[in-house]
């Protein structure tokens, strides 16, 4: 098997996810199963059919299943914004975040004030970036009939060295604006790891649809029964993490005359003590930069580069909740999302459910456990290992 998959990698085929179930062979008996059916396309072949997925059917009286292609565009509603690295290099990009921010003006709690003022942030962004890429795109589209118009001509008759300046500035815009777009794929692919123009569009591209067909659900099995509507998807998975974490009305043990451990008094008072502009700065450089946006659509490196914008609202913001203890509504809403446990996953218990939340709230969530992990390692038995740094 191992020689095989070797085979598939150097034919630079692609073995997409299987549908439907896991394996595709049985043997008379049914005590060996094994996936030996399969359709192996060309990265070629999937930069045209995007949307393609691949099937297993139902066993009848073969010891094999029938594999199929379908070729079907999901419509799983709006995809949601998200902000892109390359455009905070954009000129203007600057200008027009501090005077919206600075134009914005809020009334409330200072949490309140906070998420008002992002969420207009994000909408400005939004029809901002709407205009920027077709831009991008119209002088891609630009520069590439300038070069091919000048190499035609060139074909028959000598370039004038204006002609010649001409290709060679086309060239530059093509270049300058593929690798903003190169640079977008390149987040969307999450290949960090990468230096910045190490591998072109194409390459990133295909990065992005493999991970894309790894962790998008075509289908779930529910009671036996295979669900494939977007709707009726939908319904199933709420239904199941509602259940999960509905929690029924348990009788609990108590636990009485038991001595933990307690935290000293000076201890307390750290606990307590209100958050410094230092303490929160540090917050927010420890988050990572580049881990996907919540609902704001906004990463840290956006907070980072505009620290200087936005930090007066989130100390106001920090502040309130230290005082009051509260939350303003919407604070902790988040995506949830669904990354598979195995391969080819088929119930909704292979997928492990992660949340993708606001900055603001990733910013105290960080805040307070800086400050709770250096109390823990008093108060928790040697015995516990986790979540416990140098044990």
């Amino acid at each position: 098997m191992r020689e095989f998959k070797q085979f598939i990698h150097d034919s630079g085929l692609v073995d997409l996810p299987l549908v439907g179930r896991k394996f595709t062979c049985y043997n008379s008996n049914g005590t060996a199963i094994s996936r030996l059916d399969r359709i192996l396309l060309s990265e070629e072949w999937l930069l045209n059919w995007e949307d393609v997925t691949q099937w297993g059917l139902k066993r009848t009286i073969s010891d094999h299943c029938a594999v199929i292609l379908k070729n079907e565009k999901v419509d799983w509603g709006p995809k949601p914004f998200r902000l892109f690295d390359v455009w905070m290099e954009k000129p203007g990009f600057r200008e027009l975040v501090e005077e919206t921010w600075q134009l914005t003006k809020v009334q409330g709690w200072k949490g309140f004030c906070l998420k008002e003022k992002l969420k207009k942030l994000k909408n400005a962004l939004k029809s901002w970036s709407h205009n920027y890429m077709e831009e991008v795109d119209k002088k891609i589209a630009n520069a590439e009939q300038i070069i091919v118009d000048l190499d035609k001509k060139g074909e028959g008759q000598q370039l004038s060295k204006e002609e010649i300046e001409e290709r060679r500035e086309g060239f530059a815009e093509l270049w300058k604006n593929t690798r903003i777009k190169n640079r977008m794929w390149q987040q969307k692919a999450r290949r960090t790891w990468l230096w910045e123009g190490d591998a072109n569009t194409a390459f990133y591209h295909k990065c992005f649809q493999n991970r894309k067909r790894r962790n998008e659900i075509n289908s779930i099995l529910v009671n036996g029964r295979q669900c494939e509507e977007v709707a009726v998807v939908k319904e199933e998975i709420a239904k199941h993490f509602q259940n999960l974490f509905t929690e029924e009305m348990w009788s609990r043990p108590k636990l009485e005359n038991m001595s933990f451990e307690q935290i000293s008094e000076a201890q307390n008072c750290f606990l307590i003590a209100p958050f410094t502009e230092e303490e929160i700065r540090a917050a927010v450089w420890d988050c990572d930069s580049s881990k996907a946006p919540g609902p704001d659509g906004l990463n840290f490196r956006f907070v980072k580069l505009f620290w200087g914008t936005i930090k007066k609202e989130i100390m106001e913001f920090i502040q309130e909740f230290h005082d009051t203890g509260r939350l303003v509504k919407g604070a902790n809403e988040s995506f949830v999302v669904l990354i598979p446990k195995v391969n080819d996953p088929e119930k909704i218990e292979e997928y492990r459910l992660i949340s993708l939340i606001r900055v603001m709230y990733k910013i105290l969530s960080k805040l307070l456990s800086n400050r709770l992990r250096k109390v823990l390692d008093g108060v928790i038995g040697d015995t516990q290992m986790a979540f416990i740094v140098g044990r």
